[in-house]
């Protein structure tokens, strides 16, 4: 996938693994949040902190997000709250 014009990308709640970011292509990518781990009280969408604790784990996950960008890539596993509108 290309997302050309991709500055910043975060996702929530959401369960990935290491074939979830293949093939994507975002040359202006600057930074990344990831909260995947559904580390709310009110859902436990998935089991990425289970799986995934630790840097040396998650990194490959994202491999392809960093290769697909043009530069350096800011990566941030802190968790995002719940979403209020």
């Amino acid at each position: 996938m290309r997302f050309p014009h991709l500055r910043e990308f975060c996702l929530a709640n959401v369960d990935v693994d290491k074939h979830s970011f293949v093939n994507w292509d975002a040359p202006l990518l600057e930074r990344i949040r990831l909260d995947p781990c559904g580390e709310s009280s009110w859902q436990q969408a998935s089991t990425w902190g289970k799986r995934y604790s630790s840097d040396a784990l998650r990194r490959p996950i994202i491999k392809p997000l960093l290769d697909g960008a043009d530069r350096d890539v800011e990566v941030d596993y802190t968790p995002l709250g719940r979403f209020d509108d």
